[in-house]
């Protein structure tokens, strides 16, 4: 332990958590004493193979001890005994997934602060990137924020903000906004030690959330507007991806983010959920307010990926038919 390092734990789990561990642990104004992460699950496709989290694999490459409590109240006393040793002077949290109880989050000198993917007090919660484009925000942001009993609710230390474009996708935006994030991160965890940073209340007046994102909120209603299923699609991107119906068999849908949105087509007089226009590398779906989208690619239930067209020469498509049923 070199006592000119500023001692620190890590909690976090998922891959974009485990960007900035790397990160902290090859900049030499830092040590990180200790690592808490949850429990190994499993994490391949079929979920046959039982894996660590992006994170424990990060800290145990790097030789960090790792802590994987399968429930922190349970093992409450023990955890404290044990993080007590390490003489840390806060907690940083970064997608950890849990709760952290107060007696833990409250004990380092300088307590525990925590990253979030939003410019709080808007979107509190587990999916803010998501949320930012199901709202249609056209921007979000970090904020570096004490943590507290209430979720998301403490003093805020720090906010960078993040455009967000017309085309951004979660997978985008999350690349985007973790890029903008490993720039200024460790600068703001140096500042925060050194006792360098104002902090403001949050006006709970303002307060949004988010809770998790589930598969079944990724089907389209093609009754909903062109806007409002486009940004279902960009928060949805790739995993779990949006999905619909056609002849009764589920297939997942890609629209084309590279038209203009001002280039729609519209059809004041086909139902919703339509194929009105069958063109070379695409076809058009018509929504709820008669603006159709461009499809792409779509995968078929138990079946690749396949371009529109191959959809289109495959399944005998033709314009007139309705997806969602």
């Amino acid at each position: 332990m070199n006592p000119d390092k500023i001692r620190i734990s890590y909690w976090g789990s998922p891959a974009i958590s485990a960007f900035l561990l790397e990160k902290l642990i090859l900049d030499n104004r830092f040590d990180i004493s200790f690592v808490v992460t949850q429990p190994d699950k499993p994490r391949s496709k079929r979920g046959r193979e039982v894996l660590p989290s992006p994170v424990k694999k990060i800290a145990l490459e790097n030789n960090i001890p790792v802590f994987e409590p399968a429930s922190l109240k349970k093992e409450l006393k023990t955890l404290c005994d044990e993080f007590s040793r390490y003489n840390i002077l806060f907690h940083v949290v970064f997608a950890y997934g849990r709760l952290i109880p107060a007696d833990i989050f409250n004990a380092p000198i300088l307590k525990t602060i925590n990253f979030h993917a939003s410019l709080l007090p808007l979107l509190r919660g587990a999916a803010p990137i998501e949320y930012a484009l199901l709202e249609g925000h056209k921007k979000t942001g970090w904020s570096i924020q004490a943590i507290v009993e209430k979720m998301d609710a403490g003093d805020v230390f720090f906010q960078k903000e993040i455009s967000i474009y017309e085309d951004d996708t979660k997978k985008s935006l999350a690349e985007k906004m973790i890029s903008e994030l490993l720039n200024f991160g460790p600068d703001v965890i140096e500042k925060y030690a050194c006792k360098e940073l104002l902090s403001f209340k949050q006006d709970e007046n303002k307060a949004t959330f988010c809770g998790k994102i589930k598969t079944e909120d990724a089907k389209i209603n093609w009754d909903d507007d062109h806007i409002k299923i486009r940004n279902l699609y960009r928060a949805f991107f790739e995993n779990p991806g949006v999905f619909s119906f056609f002849n009764f068999k589920k297939i997942k849908i890609d629209f084309d983010l590279s038209i203009p949105v001002q280039n729609y087509k519209i059809n004041e007089k086909a139902p919703n959920g339509q194929i009105i226009s069958i063109e070379k590398d695409k076809f058009w779906i018509v929504c709820g307010d008669k603006v159709s989208l461009p499809v792409g690619f779509i995968q078929p239930e138990g079946k690749k990926k396949m371009k529109a067209d191959d959809f289109v020469n495959g399944y005998r498509i033709k314009e007139g038919d309705v997806i969602g049923r």
